[in-house]
């Protein structure tokens, strides 16, 4: 994600998605940040009523999607690292990850 000189933050959206087929129940929703020398700066987790918060449900029906907007105005971020748990409609644990790269000013 670029930086934005103008407002002064990185903007990105979280895309959750479903592709297999089975409905997800999401559980657990980490943001990982790490500073510019690749060390854990700070962590935020969002358990099932904030995620509701954000993306309005914490359920993740078959083949579709969640979104949400993220803001940042920190600028020793250089990654984050999300990761995102929960338990399908099979009761089976599901656990998916995704990085984040900001590039600087």
């Amino acid at each position: 994600m670029p930086y934005s000189s103008k407002s002064g933050v990185w903007k990105y959206n979280v895309i959750l998605s479903e592709g297999n087929g089975i409905g997800v129940t999401l559980t657990d929703l980490r943001f990982d940040y790490y500073n510019q020398q690749g060390q854990l700066f700070s962590t935020q987790n969002l358990d099932e009523e904030e995620i509701t918060d954000c993306f309005d449900s914490n359920y993740l029906p078959a083949f579709s999607t969640l979104k949400d907007s993220i803001y940042l105005t920190r600028s020793e971020f250089k990654y984050t690292i999300l990761t995102v748990k929960g338990v399908d409609n099979n009761y089976y644990t599901i656990k998916a990850t995704g990085r984040v790269n900001y590039l600087s000013k």
